[in-house]
């Protein structure tokens, strides 16, 4: 009868053996699926006392595979580890990795996703209303000059009430109708031209 580890111990051998698992090299999908079943069934062995022997590691072994490949969740969040353990415990380790990889870059697409949307969030408030008028023109027309974006900005000024701004001509600059931010004289309206091309450019480098 094997005698149970503490749960002192047992966390202790498991960073042990962690240390030793991350120390491994790169490594291509079947050797990696390999090395994690190998560290799956190091740990079972360890949980259950029963690595001294060959005799004792095939028993947990044959345990912990049965149990990888009985494995049936409800929850969606465990799904694609089921799937995982499942391929690694049915021989099938290069599929294994590739889902795990599929899985690591759908999650790395969504979070960059967010950033995005947050990093674009925060932009729009610090950005000039003028920035937020020009960008939705340039991106219907990259290859817009800045005599026609002058012609846009009037045309969306005058007839979307929405508008932030408005052009004054005996000012030659737009003005924000709110008064809170500077006014942007006709002949700097090519720096903003610029900023919105290479944030639109940016943008589709990422997409």
């Amino acid at each position: 009868m094997t005698t149970k580890r503490s749960e002192e111990e047992l966390q202790i051998l498991w960073r042990m053996l962690d240390l030793e698992f991350f120390k491994l090299p790169p490594a291509s999908h079947e050797q990696v699926a390999a090395e994690v079943l190998e560290w799956i069934l190091w740990r079972e062995r360890l949980r259950n006392n029963l690595e001294k022997s060959s005799h004792d590691r095939e028993r947990s072994d044959r345990k912990t595979i049965a149990a990888l490949k009985s494995m049936d969740s409800n929850d969606p969040m465990l799904l694609a580890a089921e799937k995982v353990f499942k391929r690694l415990a049915n021989d099938q380790g290069d599929q294994a990795m590739r889902l795990v990889q599929a899985a690591i870059e759908n999650k790395q697409a969504a979070f960059n996703n967010r950033q995005r949307k947050i990093a674009k969030k925060l932009r729009s408030k610090t950005q000039h209303p003028i920035s937020r008028m020009i960008s939705p023109i340039v991106e219907k027309n990259p290859k817009i000059k800045v005599n026609e974006l002058f012609n846009a900005l009037r045309s969306v000024s005058k007839n979307n009430p929405a508008a932030p701004c408005h052009f004054d001509f005996s000012k030659n600059e737009f003005i924000t109708n709110d008064g809170k931010w500077h006014a942007i004289k006709r002949e700097n309206l090519s720096d903003y031209l610029y900023r919105a091309k290479q944030r639109i450019k940016r943008a589709s480098q990422l997409a």
